[in-house]
């Protein structure tokens, strides 16, 4: 998610590339949106699920914001409106989200981790 529009006019050349568990390696584009500062968990786990195409059935989704602190970089939980609002109030940064899938097992309760309504209107693609 961004707010910088030099950084927008290179998004669509950044290409990242994920190990897989034989130690290969397979690319995964990167994606920036502009998204409301007011922006919920609710809302930010429908962009991920409509922007990733998840099956929400068969995987839970884990966030985390990558901070930039002094001398290294740390990934930060998000699990609610508050921490969304964290990661959204850093004023010097360009706010990242890492999204990891974790396969449900049989226990899982689903409709915890479902949004219940999908709200894109307010968000724009780079790509737009």
């Amino acid at each position: 998610m961004v707010c910088d529009d030099d950084f927008h006019r290179t998004m669509d050349r950044i290409r990242t590339y994920l190990p897989t568990v034989d130690g290969s390696n397979y690319p995964t584009e990167v994606r920036g949106l502009y998204v409301s500062k007011n922006m919920t968990y609710e809302e930010l786990v429908s962009i991920v699920q409509t922007i990733v195409k998840y099956d929400v059935n068969k995987y839970i989704v884990d966030l985390h914001s990558i901070s930039i602190v002094p001398t290294t970089t740390c990934r930060t939980l998000i699990k609610s409106d508050n921490d969304v609002q964290f990661m959204l109030g850093e004023d010097m940064v360009i706010p990242q989200v890492c999204v990891s899938l974790i396969e449900r097992v049989a226990e899982d309760v689903i409709a915890e981790d479902i949004p219940h309504r999908e709200n894109t209107q307010q968000f724009r693609s780079f790509s737009e």
